[in-house]
């Protein structure tokens, strides 16, 4: 599925979710602090939003971001390596891949793979934890305005309500296996 697919398919969801709680454009313009102009074109798929938008669209239609994506069903005790479920959200350059039976869970289990150069552009901050470990390459944690790099074998632990941001300054993918605590992605 290429790009546009993708983001006519992101702006149905949200649409529907939207008209499923009777809600108006105006009234999720104005819980989410979004434009009514940017609302209407996340919804037909003509712009992709960013992650930050996202989160505002998530939080003004009270769901956790993950909703939006097609991320499997819960149930499974055991989720086999080709079979886990990936996200890719639209403006972020992160592909996430998901140890977790499904999103019904407490804790959410991911590997995030981030090519050299890349990096999650905007800063999030959202209640509870996150804890990493880096697998492969050299992983650039922002937090604040701290920098922290950790290496193949390292851990890092944060409040998630700190503004963070993963970037790879490196020459080589970074692997890592992500923790996060509840899953509001």
């Amino acid at each position: 599925m290429d790009d546009r697919a993708k983001s006519v398919q992101l702006g149905g969801k949200i649409r529907s979710l939207r008209r499923s709680l009777r809600l108006t454009l105006r009234q999720v313009s104005e819980a989410s602090g979004l434009s009514l102009s940017l609302l209407s074109q996340v919804e037909r798929g003509v712009v992709q939003p960013s992650v930050a938008s996202l989160k505002k669209i998530a939080s003004a239609l009270n769901v956790p971001l993950v909703r939006f994506f097609d991320a499997g069903s819960g149930g499974r005790a055991v989720v086999r390596a080709g079979q886990r479920a990936s996200l890719k959200i639209p403006g972020s350059r992160l592909d996430y891949e998901l140890l977790t039976p499904g999103l019904g869970w407490q804790v959410l289990w991911m590997i995030i793979r981030i090519e050299p150069g890349d990096s999650a552009q905007e800063y999030l901050s959202h209640p509870g934890e996150e804890h990493a470990l880096v697998l492969e390459g050299e992983l650039t944690v922002w937090l604040g305005q701290e920098r922290l790099v950790v290496g193949p074998g390292d851990s890092i632990s944060y409040l998630s309500s700190v503004p963070h941001r993963l970037e790879n300054a490196g020459d080589v993918p970074v692997l890592l296996v992500m923790v996060m605590h509840p899953p509001t992605f």
